[in-house]
């Protein structure tokens, strides 16, 4: 669930701009529902489904437990959420939901309304990885110990970002972002197969007891 070490999201903007509370577009929160999770064929989000700002619906534990209108707890495409408990350096981490699946968001993850003519949520989930949001997550004084602190809705919509309500440039900011995700995600990919083909090579001439 760590952002990638060699990559750091940059968010250009004129220090001399006024910044708002990105609360003043919210228009609702819900903290998702936490079951037992001992098996079963109900599948409920971990928090390691937050990847590089989006939901990985293979991060996933299961239960047989129910509630009343569970529907409410399900993820819709176009979804908002940010970790509320986590560590200091992980705390308050986000993603969109791509597609919408009958899967349920657990406790520890909130999900939020935006108004979307101040604030669109992919621009949001730039915002809250990026250091600026680093930083103001990281100082939250809700917890009770540092393995794990917790992110209240107050402390997230007193959050300040710049171009409040500028939707043209937060669309820019998001555009220029993705490229440079999906060019990292490439170098990843390519790194990821030379480790494989190097450990084949290896495997082959020396066989399977050399350690790479």
């Amino acid at each position: 669930m760590q952002l990638e070490n060699s990559y750091e999201i940059n968010i250009d903007y004129d220090t001399n701009l006024s910044l708002t509370p990105i609360g003043n577009a919210v228009t609702g929160m819900k903290n998702g529902w936490s079951p037992k999770c001992e098996g079963g064929s109900i599948p409920v989000l971990s928090l390691s489904c937050l990847k590089n700002g989006r939901i990985d619906f293979s991060q996933v534990k299961f239960t047989n437990e129910t509630i009343e209108n569970i529907s409410n707890y399900y993820v819709k495409e176009g979804d908002f959420f940010y970790s509320r408990g986590n560590t200091k350096e992980l705390v308050a981490l986000a993603a969109v939901a791509r597609a919408s699946a009958d899967v349920v968001f657990s406790d520890l993850l909130t999900r939020v309304d935006f108004n979307r003519e101040l604030v669109i949520p992919e621009y949001a989930v730039y915002l809250f990885n990026s250091p600026l949001g680093r930083s103001f997550f990281g100082n939250t004084l809700q917890g009770a110990s540092a393995s794990m602190v917790k992110v209240s809705q107050d402390y997230m919509k007193s959050f300040l970002i710049p171009y409040f309500g500028n939707i043209k440039k937060q669309q820019e900011i998001v555009a220029k972002l993705d490229r440079e995700m999906e060019a990292l995600e490439g170098v990843r990919f390519l790194r990821q197969e030379a480790e494989k083909l190097i450990k084949q090579i290896i495997t082959e001439t020396w066989g399977e007891d050399v350690r790479i």
